[in-house]
Order: structure tokens, then C-alpha cells, then sequence
């Protein structure tokens, strides 16, 4: 900075005087604003999180750091942070979330001076998907006419399981018999 001095009285303005320069003390960043969630990638359960650049304050920005908070069933739930990003890019990547589930994000910047706050939060759910496969079906009781068989249900990604189908075959045949 540089600052200067004038006079001024009822005759009028005099010369400045001599100039003072000085350089502030840098100071650690200023917040990030909230992350955007830029899209949901292309296959299921990815998203793609991107953020400004923080105010340096006087020092270069070194890192950003990305948290995720999440997956719960559903929102206004809580669950740990947990750092998903730390480099210098503005944008991550997220992958294996949960269909259904939803997820908060907050990030934060680093500079030789110390650490900003952390910025608001983005939430986000989870489109539902397909439901996954289930563990195999379990014989409970068998005679030369019939079958009984148990099952668990798979995971429902995000929608209520409304059914099931049970398909059989023997063994050597290649068609499949829906039977439930």
C-alpha cells in the first residue's frame, strides 16, 4: 500500500508529503463458498463436487480440502466427516455412493498462514437404481416333488423392494422357469 498526506485549510489544499509504503501481513484464506455438485457422473453412484477458489489473503492458496459426510438413509441425518480430497484442484470426483443414500460435502483452503473455515455444506441424494443382487437362495426342505426355498432380499438402492422373482432350472437345461 501506499498512503499520502494533504493539508487543507481556508486558503486551500497544500502538497502532499512524503509517501509511505508498506506491505500487510498475509493472513490465512478466506472461506470457500458452498461446493457445487456439478453433475451425477455417468454410471450410477458417482457425482461430480466443484468449488470457487478461496481468497489467498496475501499468501498462494496450497491446498483445498473436500469432506464428505454420509451415506444416511436420508436427509437431516448426520454421520462423520470424513476427507474424500486434499490437492489443489477445484473439482472432485466421488464414486461408490450409495443409490437413495444422502450425502453432505463442505471444503476448506490452506495457505502458509493457516487453515480457512469450512464453507457451507452441499447435500445431495442419491438417484434410486436397480436393485442389487441378493445372496443365494437357501434350501430349507426337499422331497423328490417339491422344494422349499428361503431367500434375503438384496440391497434396495433407494426403493422400497415391492417383490421378488425366483426362477429355476434343472440342471444341464438352459431355460430358466419363472416359478414366483
Amino acid at each position: 500500500y501506499v498512503a499520502s498526506v494533504q493539508v487543507r485549510n481556508t486558503a486551500g489544499l497544500g502538497a502532499a508529503g512524503d509517501k509511505l509504503k508498506w506491505t500487510s501481513k498475509a493472513d490465512r484464506p478466506g472461506a470457500v463458498e458452498a461446493p457445487r455438485l456439478a453433475s451425477a457422473g455417468k454410471k450410477p453412484g458417482t457425482l461430480r463436487v466443484e468449488w470457487g477458489a478461496a481468497e489467498g489473503h496475501g499468501a498462494p492458496l496450497q491446498s483445498y480440502t473436500l469432506e464428505q459426510s454420509g451415506p444416511v438413509p436420508h436427509a437431516g441425518l448426520s454421520a462423520p466427516w470424513t476427507t474424500v480430497y486434499s490437492g489443489k484442484e477445484q473439482r472432485f470426483s466421488a464414486a461408490g455412493l450409495l443409490p437413495g443414500g444422502s450425502y453432505l460435502y463442505r471444503v476448506n483452503a490452506t495457505n502458509a498462514e493457516g487453515i480457512s473455515e469450512w464453507s457451507p455444506e452441499a447435500a445431495v441424494t442419491i438417484g434410486a437404481a436397480v436393485p442389487g443382487a441378493p445372496p443365494p437362495p437357501q434350501v430349507t426342505a426337499s422331497s423328490a416333488k417339491s422344494i422349499s426355498v428361503s431367500w434375503e432380499a438384496g440391497p434396495a438402492h433407494g426403493c422400497p423392494v415391492v417383490g421378488h422373482q425366483l426362477q429355476l432350472r434343472l440342471c444341464g437345461e438352459e431355460k430358466w422357469r419363472t416359478v414366483l
